[in-house]
């Protein structure tokens, strides 16, 4: 049911496909590296929206949401800080070599 605390076994359950999604997602990144430039994160955010997809559909494995939530929101968030952290440091870089130029 929706509203049953997720048990050990549901965590443990999770887990594993959370780290299978890992592990094929880093064999799928590594062979799109061949075609294409992405970050390596890539290929696990795709293999783990089919993952969640089949999961749903099939009702074979079920993915407890509660546990998934909070990690898909730093999956998500972590990468874009990230590049916006570039971005300021980049800015800051210039900014400061461009100081150092004027006469």
């Amino acid at each position: 049911m929706a509203g049953d605390a997720p048990t050990a076994y549901r965590l443990l359950q999770t887990l594993a496909v959370i780290r299978a999604c890992l592990a094929f997602g880093g064999l799928l990144s590594s062979w799109l590296g061949k075609f294409v430039t992405l970050p390596g994160y890539i290929g696990a955010m795709l293999v783990a929206a089919i993952a969640r997809n089949l999961a749903d559909g099939t009702r074979l494995v079920r993915i407890e949401s509660r546990t998934v939530d909070t990690g898909l929101f730093a999956f998500l968030v972590v990468p874009m800080v990230g590049a916006f952290f570039i971005d300021f440091s980049n800015a800051m870089v210039i900014t400061t070599y461009l100081n150092f130029l004027k006469p």
